[in-house]
């Protein structure tokens, strides 16, 4: 099981394992209408994650613990046809995972739907 997938069920199965930062709690609600941790939590667990590409992964470069090094796992994916970011990792000390970004990607490539939603408005009926 990969890394995102896990992410997924923990957030599902055993939500009460899952730390969200303020910034991403405030980029959920004004993105995606997501108002509390508990509904952000439900969307990722619950397939919210639509089309997730893998982007990269790398050791936590501003952990406040650099001897516990943390590796964060980035990726893109698509959810009511914007393309958004995501960024967690998982703390072995503490067995929490943590949902350190959650925001709009700066990636020009359109999603299919933004892609279907211009062919319909260049349609003539």
């Amino acid at each position: 099981m990969n890394n995102l997938k896990k992410f997924c069920a923990i957030c599902s199965e055993e939500p009460k394992k899952v730390a969200i930062n303020r910034q991403v709690s405030s980029d959920a609600s004004n993105i995606l209408g997501l108002h509390t941790k508990e509904a952000i939590k439900a969307f990722v667990g619950d397939g919210g994650i639509e089309t997730p590409t893998y982007i990269n992964s790398k050791i936590w470069e501003k952990n406040p613990n650099p001897e516990n090094k943390m590796t964060v796992y980035a990726y893109s994916f698509t959810s009511l046809h914007e393309q958004l970011y995501l960024a967690f990792f998982h703390n072995y000390l503490t067995g929490f995972w943590v949902l350190k970004s959650l925001h709009k990607t700066n990636n020009p490539n359109p999603t299919l739907g933004s892609i279907f939603d211009q062919k319909m408005l260049n349609q003539n009926f």
